[in-house]
């Protein structure tokens, strides 16, 4: 069994998926940062995306 090639300059384009977030201030801490435990919810939110423009 093989390893797979993890060299940054070799990827698949069709896997790529953007999303546009927008960040409220909801979202951010007292510094004005977004807060560490909500990027789960924007990695949440890119997956359902991704996986429903694949169909699934």
């Amino acid at each position: 069994m093989s390893l797979p090639n993890l060299d940054a300059n070799n990827f698949d384009a069709e896997r790529q998926h953007w999303i546009t977030v927008r960040v409220y201030y909801e979202d951010t801490d007292f510094t004005g940062m977004v807060y560490h435990a909500n990027y789960l919810r924007f990695f949440e939110r890119g997956r359902s995306d991704h996986l429903r423009d694949a169909g699934v």
